[in-house]
């Protein structure tokens, strides 16, 4: 079967962009075809920007796979004006990729943004062919709750696209059943709605070197590492890490490690100067193999979410920290995906956003329980294996492509 996979973001630039190419690389392997349409990669996700970055269009083989990418980006300033004009004309730009990529008997899109699902319907259309929505975040829902989208003329219109993509969507895959009833009480059939989670190529976990060397390689062999590794934006709450480090200061050999890049990270640098904290390391955004092997050095590996993030969301590092088999402990929304995934799986803490007492509390509670520790790890291990792995999910995947290619009369 010849599949076209459309998402915003796709190695090299290092961010979730890795499930789509996992799950690519995975279809490859089974005997499909596959054609990707992406953006360039973000500039600060990459340590070298390609001499291509600002064409139109550009084309290139990863892992055998024909990938056409599309821009230019707008500006090299990342803030929230430019990212929104960006999100619009992602539109035309997705739908010009995917007219010029060669002819599929799928289409699938991956949302946010929401304007890649928009042109994934609008291209389906044209190709006569079945398009598949797969959403890794509930927008404009997501950027209401962060109140970084106030302009009622645009949330209305955000939500009229919201509302046509469901409806144009030939099948809908989601992470969880929250999210499911989530798009359903918006317009969505429940007939097309099925749940796929997120999911963690074991194979990458296998292949890592051994924790000891790395933590010595970055200067923290003894200390007990607390860590986040990740994208540093608006949803995290990882100024509450930032205040718990400083709260927990007099702890020699408790070490904080954040890990990433991204809109919030000057902000994050500058609080932890003006505090003057010391048991708090900063390290760029990694390369996937790196960033695995920082997890699994890790002693506990740290979930974020802002409380006003009400949207349904299940993070991939949630994923990749339980792969890894370290405990988890979540400064998230209690009544979220986050938690209830960690509460089935017995591998973590979850606490209450902004309250860095709670969340120091609760590292402090992992720091003087390791036999705990070691049981929240192999359960996290254990609860991975039974429901998120890669070759459980690329089957759900190749199900729907079969039943949606006979439904369009293709084979």
């Amino acid at each position: 079967m010849k599949i076209l996979i459309m998402v915003c973001s796709f190695p090299p630039e290092i961010s979730a962009g890795h499930l789509e190419y996992d799950l690519a690389r995975a279809l490859l392997s089974i005997g499909h075809k596959v054609a990707v349409v992406t953006a360039f990669p973000r500039r600060y996700l990459v340590k070298h920007v390609q001499k291509q970055k600002g064409m139109l269009l550009y084309r290139e083989r990863i892992s055998g796979m024909e990938v056409t990418r599309v821009g230019p980006e707008f500006s090299k300033r990342d803030n929230l004006f430019v990212r929104g004009a960006e999100y619009f004309a992602d539109f035309v730009l997705f739908l010009l990729g995917g007219l010029v990529s060669r002819r599929s008997d799928v289409i699938l899109c991956s949302s946010p943004p929401m304007t890649v699902g928009l042109a994934g319907c609008v291209l389906a259309r044209i190709r006569k062919v079945q398009m598949i929505l797969r959403i890794g975040d509930i927008h404009p829902q997501a950027l209401i709750d962060l109140k970084l989208l106030k302009n009622r003329f645009l949330i209305w219109i955000l939500k009229v696209m919201e509302k046509l993509i469901y409806q144009k969507a030939d099948r809908i895959v989601v992470l969880s059943e929250r999210y499911r009833r989530d798009v359903i009480t918006k317009g969505a059939n429940p007939s097309k709605v099925g749940v796929i989670s997120n999911w963690v190529d074991t194979d990458e976990i296998a292949q890592l070197g051994k924790s000891k060397e790395f933590r010595r390689k970055i200067g923290l062999a003894d200390d007990f590492l607390v860590t986040y590794a990740g994208i540093m934006s608006w949803p995290q709450d990882l100024e509450t890490v930032i205040d718990s480090a400083s709260l927990l200061d007099e702890y020699i050999d408790i070490m904080f490690l954040l890990v990433g890049d991204g809109p919030q990270r000057g902000l994050l640098d500058e609080k932890s100067e003006k505090l003057g904290i010391k048991n708090l390391k900063f390290l760029p955004l990694q390369p996937r193999k790196a960033y695995l092997e920082i997890i699994r050095a890790s002693d506990v590996c740290l979930v974020s979410l802002k409380k006003d993030f009400r949207t349904p969301s299940v993070p991939s590092k949630l994923l990749d920290i339980m792969a890894c088999g370290r405990p988890v402990l979540a400064n998230v929304p209690l009544d979220g995906d986050v938690s209830k995934i960690i509460r089935a799986a017995r591998c973590g803490l979850c606490v209450e956003p902004q309250n860095p007492e709670k969340l120091s509390k609760a590292i402090l509670d992992l720091y003087s329980n390791p036999s705990s520790m070691r049981v929240m790890g192999i359960n996290a291990k254990k609860f991975f294996k039974d429901h998120f792995s890669l070759k459980l999910c690329v089957r759900s995947y190749e199900k729907i492509f079969a039943e949606v290619a006979s439904e369009s009369g293709r084979s």
